[in-house]
């Protein structure tokens, strides 16, 4: 009897868990059911090595698909057409590339979608097209990996460059230079002592410079008084021309006048002079006794 309880109790417990995992994958496929996603197209010009099937879709680094299909452009066969599912809720715009990104060191690649700004219109299918297309791009590796024969040519270049300058002439004319480098050196150790004498020589320059520089400022000081009283002085002087010109300008005038009427009053005295020196030399006894010489010829 415990022995047919014990049986009942398992086989209880078993039925139990197979619906309840029953139940759970039933929910699981409803919720994938109710979830609204978007299919887009992107087409690689380049490898996608390490990209499979079931790989993920990111954008910005969030997980939002997966890949459905890969195959080769039948427009074009060196491009390769990707078929990608992503979240609805999550739309791509205008402005978004898509490229391969390496997961880790295991080789494994995904697609990484990003570069839209905020505002920019959704992307939607082109006519006669079933899927909006993703433009795509290199990836970091993918640039490295088309510049690497560019950077071997320029190396290769540099590399001649360098074979050039170091050829036989330029290694002997750079010995030159080395040995003369050497025996300037050499010179120069040996003149220590008039090196560090002409240093002393600057500082004591350097130093009679600012000596002197502070008596300039001393005498500057000292003088500073002497060109204010100048100052002053020339201030005085100022005043009295122009009391000068004022008086000339007010007295003058008058002072003129009278200095020509003094000149008149001297050119008539100099004519009456002038007379009678002339009469003095002509006929002195007549001016002297004019008066006795007219009687005596009356008589």
């Amino acid at each position: 009897m415990e022995l047919k309880a014990k049986h009942i109790l398992v086989g209880s417990f078993v039925l139990i868990s197979t619906l309840s995992l029953f139940a759970f994958v039933a929910w699981l496929a409803k919720v994938e059911f109710d979830q609204e996603t978007t299919f887009y197209e992107i087409y690689f010009e380049n490898s996608v090595s390490g990209l499979s099937l079931a790989a993920d879709v990111r954008y910005r680094g969030i997980n939002v698909g997966s890949v459905k299909h890969i195959s080769i452009d039948p427009e074009n066969p060196e491009r390769i057409r990707v078929l990608v599912e992503t979240d609805a809720a999550v739309p791509l715009r205008n402005g978004d590339h898509a490229r391969l990104e390496l997961q880790g060191i295991t080789g494994v690649s995904y697609i990484n979608i990003d570069g839209a700004q905020a505002g920019a219109e959704v992307l939607i299918a082109d006519r006669g097209r079933q899927y909006p297309v993703i433009p795509s791009e290199p990836s970091q590796l993918e640039k490295l990996t088309l510049g690497a024969p560019d950077l071997i040519a320029s190396s290769k270049e540099l590399a001649d460059r360098a074979s050039n300058i170091l050829n036989s002439d330029n290694q002997r004319l750079a010995a030159e230079i080395l040995a003369d480098v050497a025996r300037v050196m050499a010179s120069i150790s040996s003149r220590t002592d008039k090196i560090e004498n002409i240093i002393d020589s600057l500082d004591r320059t350097s130093a009679d410079v600012v000596e002197s520089a502070r008596l300039i400022r001393q005498i500057a000081n000292e003088t500073k008084p002497l060109v204010q009283d100048l100052e002053a002085s020339l201030s005085v002087a100022h005043g009295t021309l122009a009391d000068v010109d004022n008086l000339i300008e007010n007295d003058g005038k008058a002072a003129v006048m009278e200095f020509r009427d003094f000149l008149a009053e001297s050119r008539k005295l100099v004519a009456i002079m002038t007379r009678i020196t002339d009469r003095i030399e002509n006929d002195p006894s007549g001016f002297l006794f004019g008066e006795r010489d007219a009687e005596f010829k009356a008589k």
